[in-house]
């Protein structure tokens, strides 16, 4: 029974428990998963290289810092402990400067390493942190590989010279020359150079130290101190202290070994071994340097005496041939091909010449020419069988150096940028860089992220030299290179300067205080002034040192005084200076002639059209502090400085300036800001009025205003509240006329009941006050100072924004129904014109204006006299008021104006451009006519264009000869006929009347292409037969228009051969001179037997026989004349792909002169035999399918040609010939 119970009891714990349990299992699953996660993210990252390593190392460090003893009290810890804390935050400032260059992270490391260890140890060890550093670093040196010793040794170096306190900066440039395992970076820059560890070993020499990063003035300092040149020997003597810097004993022995006396090097090593060996100190690195020189001067003693004369007269050839040429790149001083001798190449004084050889090439920045002859002293030595691993490695870095790092197009912002690149693109900017500063300019293919780092460095680089001419030469040395737009160099200069400049204007002010008091006074306006003999009448500026600011902005800023705008007129000024205009943040900082455009600007000498924006700015700068910030500013004062900034704003409006539109831009905008501020600030509840009070109108801060005042109390907006509203906000009283405005109200409310209906009003809860800065940071040359001035605007609890859309939308759809009416009234100076009272909209009737009624009683007159009056454009213009005497063509929108305005008055003109493809121009003629339909003219339908089409036909016929009044009526006819359901009627009528009276025309490749189109074969056919009427006249054949004719038949299908058969029908009316009589009687028939019918009896008629023999005689002399040709004359085809014949010649004949007399041409023809009517078709056909266009066009008086298309038509003729 127990163990029932027990079992039962584990049962209900179990499943009281269970959920628990079961929970706390899933928490431990998850924790665990996430812990994994984690932990191969870290593992994953760390693969990244140096950013991983930098992770671990932080991390490691905020572990040691937990149990670091500086977060207990100094008091609280042990003597040797507050020395490790001190030492500990120098450390690790160290390693953080240390960690930037990217050269030494193998240091770094270790580093990190045995600061944590210290204080993992528990403080078991009584030592320091920098004692416990240098006890574990040698002895890991001593156990420590050879690739490795290197970097503990360092590390005992650097914390010797943290011990004695030298400089962050000497130690990195020591320890980054030191530890650096690149032979790239190694190679040799200038001359005196030797090469590293594997060209010593292919030659068996000693190996010469890397120092190529060594200070080259501690190296001096060293020669100078030991007196090597004179008495190398003495010098190892006095040497019995242990070097304490191994950096300062490597620079010796390189000394030596560059000065080859290879017996005091040895002499110094073996001295330098001892005192490390008395020191306790590791010297495994001398101790193998003494082997190699040693091992070398035994090689030097066993050599063969004959191998060195043989050597030496090699060398001495070779440089008798390399003073032959000494301008080539690759022969100075280089190897023969065909001579590779091993000896020569062993030889170390050729050796160093040439590495530096190669160092300067590299200085040069001959990049490719150094390239060349690496390769060459490469086969030079593979040639004489010797190793060559350090020119190969050489060659690679050259070539490396030489391919440009792609780097993908990014926005650069600053030279900070850098940090984003990897090591190849790092290494290739500094080699970029170095070049650039020598002049020697490297193609980067396209990476212009190099470039535009560089512009910004080299900004950077200002704020330490402060030369602003070399800054700028730099820059536009960049920008000319490398093709910068001028802005980016612009706004880089102006950020550097403007940064200095701020941070000069902070430090030079620290030494006022508050307790000095206001150090300037305020020169308001109408208070005369003369600075520098300068009589200032504008006022509203300070004069003084410095502005003392609030107490409330003292705080802000933890400075009492600012320069502002403040003038000091004890700083000189310079007239007419050939200074470059610099960026400023004071009048302190502005050259000396900008001084002198301020105060001239201020005495009225110079026109604010004509001021630099940034004189403009300054002096905002000024009125903004007077204005918000100076607590002793009167109501007055204000007043005074918005009415002068409302003017200024006004003559930017009215005066042309030659300022840029970015500066006219930001100078607007900043007046805008100040007048919005000022207006809601201090004036919003005022009647005051202001001159130019339209710019306060345009004003967004001054609108909400105005707004906010209209609908404060009410709850919901209504159109009359929208219209009123906006009668104050755009002066629509003044641009639209009373007697206009209900028309305007009208519009204002079919458009808000349309799209606005039913709005509410928003109220908003937010802070009573807004805050708003002074500062001017933008594109000119004036940067406020960095300082924090802000003042407060108190704010709307309605959203005005809404309405002010709501409002806006209104105005301009119901304002664009007056806008031609407006643009119109502006041109004629304010007078309503008839032309004006045309573009009103069609709601308003303008019949009952007395100018209205004068024109349409003028036009009633002439109509009554011709129902389609032929007018001069020119005259019209004037009846309707036109403002156009001054252009140079008749613009589109005043035809359409007269049109549009005519068709209202029940008139109609043609040719319309929509309808006809024809624009008048000054000087042409027109067809006035009364219209029934007052409404839009309609678009053309098929048939209407068919008529026209007709008209045009007509009218090249007639125009042939004088037009007669019976050549309209029989196109009047015409169009009554076959166009009498159109809609367009009377405008066919009257531009059949315009083409027979004003127009020439012509028969063109578009007329042409017209028949093609719109006409079947029956229709060409109907047009044939219905024009030939059109070329008699009265009965009588007329020459030139039947000349005419003849051409225009074969275009509609018509044999013209038979033109005198068709004319003559037309001279006898279709009567014959043969009648067939038939009797009244009526013939019988007898059913069932046929008989024969009768013939008829035909009856000549003498009299009308012998009238059409004699008009036949006529008319075959007549048209005999006209029509005959010369078969070996005819003219060649012009669409022929070789232009030939008549025409030919008369084409380049006309094309020497724009007008030519038509006789003249006429006479030219007649030289030929050929008419010219058909050359002119031929040579327009000619034109119409080489330019698109007619080249000649013929009055009837003149020839006109087209001399625009001469050349390309000469072209043509010699590319067909």
């Amino acid at each position: 029974m127990p163990i029932l119970y027990f079992i039962l009891a584990i049962i209900l714990l179990i499943t009281w428990l269970g959920p628990y349990i079961l929970i706390g299992v899933i928490v431990l699953l998850v924790s665990r998963f996430l812990y994994m996660l984690i932990k191969e993210r870290d593992s994953i990252y760390d693969a990244g290289g140096e950013r991983s390593s930098a992770k671990k190392q932080v991390r490691k460090e905020k572990a040691a810092c937990r149990d670091y003893p500086g977060r207990k009290k100094s008091s609280q810890l042990p003597k040797h402990l507050q020395k490790a804390r001190r030492q500990h935050a120098e450390l690790t400032n160290f390693i953080e400067n240390l960690g930037r260059t990217g050269s030494a992270q193998r240091i770094v490391k270790p580093l990190l390493s045995y600061q944590t260890s210290y204080y993992k140890q528990k403080n078991s060890d009584k030592s320091d942190l920098y004692d416990y550093i240098l006890k574990a670093a040698q002895k890991e040196s001593i156990s420590a590989q050879q690739h490795v010793k290197q970097d503990y040794l360092a590390i005992v170096q650097i914390i010797q010279d943290l011990k004695q306190h030298v400089k962050f900066n000497d130690i990195i440039h020591s320890i980054s020359s030191d530890t650096t395992a690149d032979v790239a970076s190694n190679i040799p820059q200038a001359s005196g150079l030797k090469s590293d560890d594997q060209l010593a070993q292919t030659r068996q020499e000693p190996i010469p130290l890397k120092e190529t990063g060594t200070d080259t003035t501690s190296s001096h300092s060293t020669k100078q101190s030991l007196n090597i040149d004179n008495k190398p020997t003495q010098v190892i003597k006095e040497s019995t202290e242990p070097p304490l810097n191994l950096s300062r004993a490597k620079d010796m022995a390189r000394t030596l070994h560059e000065k080859g006396d290879l017996e005091s090097e040895i002499a110094y090593i073996e001295n330098v071994i001892q005192q490390c060996h008395n020191a306790g100190q590791p010297c495994n690195y001398w101790e193998l340097l003494l082997r190699v020189r040693k091992s070398y001067v035994q090689r030097q003693k066993s050599s063969v005496i004959s191998q060195i004369i043989t050597a030496l007269q090699q060398r001495t050839a070779f440089y008798s041939k390399c003073g032959q040429d000494s301008n080539s790149a690759i022969n100075q001083p280089a190897l023969q091909a065909n001579q590779p001798h091993s000896a020569l190449l062993q030889d170390a004084e050729y050796c160093k010449q040439l590495r530096e050889h190669v160092a300067d090439l590299h200085q040069e920045g001959k990049l490719e020419d150094e390239i060349l002859f690496i390769k060459n002293v490469i086969d030079n030595y593979k040639s004489a069988g010797l190793p060559c691993a350090y020119w190969e490695l050489l060659l690679r870095t050259r070539q490396r150096e030489r391919d440009v790092p792609y780097w993908a197009p990014t926005y650069v912002y600053s030279a900070s940028e850098l940090s984003y690149a990897n090591s190849a693109q790092k290494r290739f900017y500094n080699h970029f860089k170095e070049q650039f500063l020598k002049n020697i300019f490297i193609d980067v293919k396209g990476n212009l992220n190099y470039v535009y780092i560089l512009m910004y460095d080299l900004a950077d680089d200002y704020m330490c030299h402060r030369d602003y001419t070399l800054l700028k030469q730099q820059l536009d040395t960049l920008a000319e290179k490398y093709d910068i737009e001028e802005r980016y160099i612009d706004n880089a200069i102006r950020q550097a300067v403007i940064t200095v400049k701020q941070n000069d204007a902070s430090e030079s002010l620290h030494h006022y205080d508050k307790v000095l008091g206001q150090r300037c006074r305020w020169i308001a306006s109408g208070e005369i002034m003369e600075i520098q003999g300068i009589k200032l009448e504008r006022g509203n500026f300070y004069v003084g040192e410095c502005f003392l600011l609030p107490t409330k902005l003292i705080k802000a800023n933890e400075c009492s005084h600012i320069y502002g705008s403040v003038v000091d007129p004890e700083l000189p000024i310079q007239k007419d200076a050939m200074e470059p205009q610099i960026p400023f943040c004071t009048y302190r900082d502005m050259a000396p002639h900008q001084r002198y455009e301020y105060l001239m600007w201020l005495s009225g000498g110079i026109k604010t059209s004509d001021a630099p924006a940034e004189i403009l700015l300054f002096y905002l700068y000024g009125c903004e502090i007077r204005m918000f910030i100076d607590p002793e500013t009167k109501k007055a004062d204000r007043r005074s400085i918005l009415s002068d900034i409302i003017s200024i704003r006004h003559s930017l409006n009215e005066e042309q300036s030659d300022r840029s539109y970015q500066s006219n831009c930001s100078i607007r905008y900043a007046l805008d800001d100040f007048i919005g501020s000022a207006y809601s600030k201090y004036f919003k509840n005022d009647k005051c009025e202001f001159d130019h009070v339209e710019i306060l109108k345009q004003n967004a801060a001054y609108q909400r205003m105005v707004i906010y005042r209209s609908v404060k109390d009410i709850q919901a907006l209504s159109a009359k509240v929208i219209y009123e509203t906006a009668l104050k906000l755009y002066d629509l009283d003044q641009k639209i006329p009373g007697k206009y405005q209900p028309v305007l109200s009208r519009f204002f409310a079919d458009y808000f009941a349309k799209e606005y209906h039913d709005v509410s009003i928003t109220r908003i809860s937010q802070s009573s006050y807004n805050n708003r800065y002074i500062k001017h940071d933008n594109a000119s040359l004036f940067n406020s100072e960095d300082v924090t001035l802000s003042y407060t605007i108190p704010s709307i609890d309605i959203d005005v924004y809404s309405i002010q859309t709501i409002v806006y939308d209104c105005y301009h759809y119901s304002i664009s129904f007056f806008r031609d009416y407006c643009d119109i009234v502006k041109r004629a100076d304010g007078r309503e014109s008839v032309e004006a009272l045309f573009a009103l909209p069609q709601e308003i009737d303008i019949l009952e204006n007395p100018q209205i009624k004068a024109l349409v009683d003028t036009l009633h007159e002439t109509i009554e006299r011709d129902p389609y009056a032929v007018m001069n454009i020119d005259d019209l213009l004037r009846l309707c008021e036109c403002q156009c005497e001054n252009e140079s063509s008749l613009y589109k929108s005043h035809i359409e104006s007269i049109q549009n305005g005519l068709r209202r008055l029940g008139y109609g003109i043609a040719p319309d451009y929509e309808l006809d493809k024809k624009r008048l121009n000054f000087h042409n003629n027109c067809v006035v006519y009364r219209s029934l339909d007052r409404n839009q003219i309609q678009h053309p339908t098929e048939e209407y264009l068919r008529i026209d089409l007709f008209i045009k036909l007509a009218a090249y016929i007639v125009q042939g000869d004088n037009i007669l009044d019976s050549d309209v009526a029989a196109i009047f006819d015409y169009i009554r006929i076959h166009g009498a359901q159109l809609e367009n009627v009377e405008h066919l009528y009257a531009v059949a009347k315009w083409r027979f009276s004003s127009v020439k025309q012509i028969l063109d490749q578009q007329i042409k292409k017209s028949i093609q189109e719109n006409l079947t074969q029956k229709q060409q056919e109907i047009f044939g037969h219905e024009l030939i009427p059109y070329s008699c006249t009265n009965g009588n054949v007329r020459p030139k228009r039947a000349e005419r004719l003849k051409k225009l038949l074969p275009l509609l299908g018509i044999n013209a051969e038979n033109i005198h058969v068709l004319i003559h029908r037309t001279l006898t009316d279709d009567e014959g001179f043969a009648v067939v009589e038939r009797k009244s009687d009526a013939v019988e028939y007898q059913i069932g037997q046929a008989k024969p019918a009768e013939a008829p009896k035909v009856v000549i008629n003498p009299e009308k026989l012998r009238i059409f023999e004699q008009q036949t005689k006529e008319a075959q002399e007549l048209l005999s004349d006209i029509f005959v040709e010369d078969e070996d004359q005819q003219l060649a085809d012009p669409s022929s792909n070789k232009p030939a014949g008549a025409w030919v010649d008369i084409l380049k004949l006309l094309l020497t002169k724009e007008i030519w007399n038509r006789a003249d041409i006429e006479q030219e023809c007649r030289k030929r035999g050929v008419m010219l009517g058909a050359v002119l078709e031929q040579i327009n056909d000619f034109a119409y399918s080489k330019v698109d266009d007619a080249v000649v066009e013929d009055d009837g008086e003149k020839l006109f040609v087209t001399l625009a298309y001469k050349e390309q038509l000469n072209q043509e003729f010699n590319r067909l010939c």
